[in-house]
C-alpha cells in the first residue's frame, strides 16, 4: 500500500470488506443501511466522495432506486443548471411548505421542523452556504446563483445537538482502498462554533462550523473549539451520551 503503510488508520481499523462488483458497478462505501452511491466510471472516486453535491446525487440515486427513505439525511435537492432549478421548483415550493406546517410522524425528524433551509455551492471552505427562512428570498438566489453553477437546496436541522450552546460537527477520517476496503479511524475532530446558535439566518458565525470561516471569528481558539471525538462525552456534559456508541452506529 505504500506511503499508506504508516498511517493510523491500519492499526485497528474498522472495516468493511462487501461485494462491490466490478469499477462500472455502483460503489456503496459504507455498511448496513449507510450506502453513499456514486458510479465511479462517470464521476471518479476523489470528486464522488469529497464533494458535497455528488455525494448528494448519490444518495438521491440510491433512495430512488431502492424505495428507502434516508431517516437520517435531509430533505435535499439538487439543481445541475437552470432547467433543472426549473423542473424542481414546485416540489422545493411543496417541501418548503410542508416542513412549515406539519408535524413529523418520526420522533428523529421532529428536529427538522420549520422555515429554515440551507443552500450550498460547489466551493470549499464554507463559500456559497446560504441559510434563509423565506422561502421568496431563497427562490431568488437559487435562481440568479444557478447561473455561476450547481447548487444544492437542504432542508436544515433547525434543533441541533449543542456543545454550550453552540453548534458542532465532526470531521471522521476513512480509507478507501483499491480493493474497495473502506477503513474508519476511531479518532477524529469535533470543529465547535465560536458563536452561540440562534435561528437568525443572518448569523453565519453561528451556521456554520467550517475552520476557514470560524477562524475569523472574535471569540475562536483552536484549543477550545476544534477538540478531539475522545473528549466530546466530557465537553457536551450528557450522561447519557458514550462516544463509543455513536461510533457503532456510524460504523
Amino acid at each position: 500500500m505504500g506511503c499508506f503503510d504508516s498511517l493510523p488508520f491500519l492499526t485497528a481499523p474498522t472495516c468493511y470488506d462487501g461485494g462491490y462488483g466490478n469499477s462500472q458497478d455502483i460503489l456503496n462505501a459504507s455498511t448496513q443501511d449507510f450506502v453513499v452511491v456514486n458510479r465511479l466510471n462517470k464521476k471518479g472516486v476523489k470528486k464522488a466522495l469529497s464533494t458535497k453535491i455528488p455525494v448528494a446525487e448519490g444518495l438521491l440515486e440510491y433512495s430512488q432506486e431502492t424505495g428507502k427513505r434516508l431517516d437520517w439525511w435531509p430533505e435535499t435537492f439538487v439543481f445541475r443548471n437552470s432547467t433543472s432549478f426549473r423542473n424542481q421548483l414546485p416540489a422545493l415550493q411543496a417541501a418548503f411548505l410542508r416542513y412549515s406546517k406539519e408535524e413529523e410522524d418520526n420522533e428523529e425528524r421532529r428536529c427538522l421542523q420549520g422555515t429554515m433551509w440551507l443552500v450550498k455551492g460547489t466551493q470549499h471552505m464554507g463559500k456559497q452556504i446560504e441559510v434563509f427562512d423565506n422561502f421568496g428570498e431563497m427562490q431568488e438566489f437559487l435562481g440568479y446563483m444557478i447561473q455561476e453553477g450547481s447548487l444544492l437546496a437542504q432542508k436544515y436541522v433547525e434543533k441541533p445537538l449543542l456543545i454550550s450552546g453552540s453548534k458542532f460537527d465532526l470531521r471522521l477520517y476513512v480509507l478507501i482502498t483499491a480493493e474497495r476496503k473502506v477503513y474508519l479511524y476511531n479518532e477524529g475532530e469535533v470543529k465547535i462554533s465560536a458563536s452561540q446558535y440562534t435561528s437568525d439566518p443572518a448569523e453565519h458565525g453561528a451556521h456554520i462550523t467550517n475552520y476557514h470561516l470560524q477562524v475569523h471569528e472574535e471569540n475562536y481558539e483552536k484549543s477550545t473549539h476544534m477538540i478531539s471525538t475522545n473528549d466530546l462525552e466530557e465537553r457536551l456534559g450528557r450522561p447519557d451520551f458514550r462516544w463509543r456508541d455513536m461510533m457503532a452506529k456510524i460504523k
